[in-house]
């Protein structure tokens, strides 16, 4: 089936297709299911609560700008990718928690049918952006998600590997490594108490997540002389947008240790670095990785997963880490790092500094060798939706 959209549509279309709170489509909807009107103001203040869908709608106005820049606007594309495949992972979610929802049914009912019109929107516009970024990276849409990894994830380094190879460290499945996911509820950032001893966290299905804090993780990590912030700790931002924090340097057991390979086991990863996050905000994000070396421009895919959360705001310090003889660079908000990334390198220049740095890597797996408790990536990678 062809793609519904030949190009990004403009923001005013896409409010309209995925039934906005203020849109004809809504209007609609209610008329025809005779929403009262208190109900359909409620309908409207969900609705608008929709952190994700704000961020796809941020993306499609920047999109109105019509930047120039090639690169910047394959950045976008991306950006919307991952925008949309979290708005679709959600909505599984929601759907989960509305069946087990006795409560407010009818309004229940009215949302979800409502959710329901804005799904089938958001599947027809990331099918699209599935075609538009195929076509643009010259690959199939089935090849599509091996191409994302080597365009915009970054790969294990050399050392990275050597490191891994030598001192064996704890590969989690992913049953543990979701133990140490930030899961964001409200514009907040949670984790689950794994600092706690009083249960299994990953059979207790009754544990309550906290306020996102960073000291837990900082506390227990052996090796900080890369720290310079209080409560920092190391952290990765998977290939879905997904943060994960745990102590790092840490023996689990069997002087095995966790580093940044520990979550997703060598797999890419769109960023890898440390965070500091306190009473569930971000306040620190850096690029500190030895064993994946992120570029300056990796930082950005952070920033975008915290829009897509609804926790984009500018009071975050930058810390960016430009290897070999380069000086670091700390900037106080997200705005001077913008500024600075934006005159040191066009978008294109800096995509390709991200494959080159991928591509020096490659082979490096051949000239190690592969041991046991290594996983191969897979040669085909699938959407997980």
């Amino acid at each position: 089936m062809p793609p519904k959209y030949k190009k990004l549509p403009k923001l005013n279309e896409w409010k309209e297709d995925s039934c906005g709170p203020m849109s004809r489509m809504f209007n609609h909807f209610c008329r025809s299911f005779k929403v009262d009107q208190p109900t359909k103001e409620q309908l409207k203040d969900d609705m608008e609560k929709d952190v994700t869908m704000e961020a796809i709608y941020n993306l499609l106005s920047f999109n109105e700008l019509k930047v120039a820049d090639a690169g910047e606007q394959l950045w976008l594309l991306f950006d919307l990718f991952l925008a949309l495949k979290t708005w679709l992972k959600n909505r599984k979610s929601h759907n989960a928690l509305l069946k087990l929802n006795a409560l407010f049914r009818k309004k229940s009912s009215y949302l979800s049918g409502l959710l329901d019109i804005r799904a089938k929107a958001v599947e027809d516009l990331f099918g699209s952006i599935c075609f538009m970024l195929a076509n643009r990276l010259l690959c199939t849409v089935n090849t599509l998600p091996n191409k994302l990894d080597e365009y915009f994830g970054k790969s294990l380094t050399k050392e990275g590997w050597e490191t891994d190879k030598s001192n064996h460290p704890e590969y989690m499945d992913k049953l543990i490594a979701n133990k140490f996911r930030v899961i964001f509820i409200e514009k907040k950032a949670y984790m689950v108490p794994w600092w706690e001893d009083s249960s299994d966290l990953t059979t207790d299905t009754a544990i309550k997540l906290e306020l996102g804090d960073t000291k837990h993780a900082s506390e227990d990590t052996r090796f900080m002389t890369d720290f310079t912030m209080p409560n920092e700790a190391y952290c990765i931002l998977d290939m879905n947008g997904q943060f994960y924090v745990a102590p790092h340097g840490s023996d689990t057991g069997g002087g095995r240790y966790t580093f940044h390979s520990s979550y997703l086991s060598g797999e890419s990863v769109l960023c890898a670095g440390s965070v500091v996050i306190t009473k569930g905000v971000f306040t620190f994000l850096s690029n500190k990785s030895g064993h994946y070396k992120p570029t300056p421009t990796h930082i950005l895919h952070y920033l975008n997963a915290l829009a897509i959360h609804g926790m984009a705001h500018d009071d975050i310090t930058i810390h960016v880490c430009r290897g070999g003889d380069l000086k670091d660079m700390v900037f106080p908000t997200v705005s001077a790092y913008k500024k600075w990334l934006a005159t040191d390198s066009s978008f294109l220049d800096r995509s390709t500094d991200i494959i080159l740095s991928n591509v020096n890597e490659r082979g490096t797996r051949k000239e190690l060798g592969h041991y046991k408790h290594y996983r191969q990536l897979k040669s085909t990678k699938k959407f997980d939706l």
